[in-house]
C-alpha cells in the first residue's frame, strides 16, 4: 500500500466549503479509479489553515495510471476553491516486525 499526503494552506474562513468541495470533487473521482482505497483529511491542531488529504492507494503504479487529464478536470472543478499544494509526501507501508 502506499500513502499520498498531499497539504494544502486554506484560509480558515475557506475551509469549510474547501472540505465540501473536495468531497464532493475530489473523492468522488478518486472513488472511481482502481487502487484507490479511501481517502482521510487531517486537520493540523497547531495552524488551522493546514489541511492534510491522505489518500491510501493499493500500488504505486496504479496511484500513478490516474491520468493527468483527469487530475486537470477535477482541479477546473475546484473553481474558486483550487488552493496551492504547499506539501506532498508519499510513504509505502511496510509492515511492523512482529505482524
Amino acid at each position: 500500500m502506499v500513502i499520498e499526503f498531499l497539504t494544502f494552506t486554506v484560509p480558515v474562513e475557506r475551509r469549510a466549503a474547501f472540505l465540501a468541495r473536495d468531497a464532493q470533487i475530489w473523492t468522488a473521482g478518486l472513488a472511481q479509479h482502481p487502487g484507490y482505497l479511501g481517502k482521510e483529511i487531517w486537520a493540523a491542531a497547531d495552524d488551522p489553515t493546514q489541511v492534510t488529504c491522505v489518500i491510501r492507494w493499493a500500488s504505486q503504479a496504479e496511484w500513478k495510471a490516474f491520468p493527468e487529464s483527469r487530475i486537470k478536470e477535477l482541479d477546473a472543478q475546484m473553481g474558486d476553491l483550487l488552493m496551492p499544494v504547499s506539501g506532498v509526501r508519499t510513504f509505502e507501508v511496510v509492515p511492523a516486525a512482529g505482524s
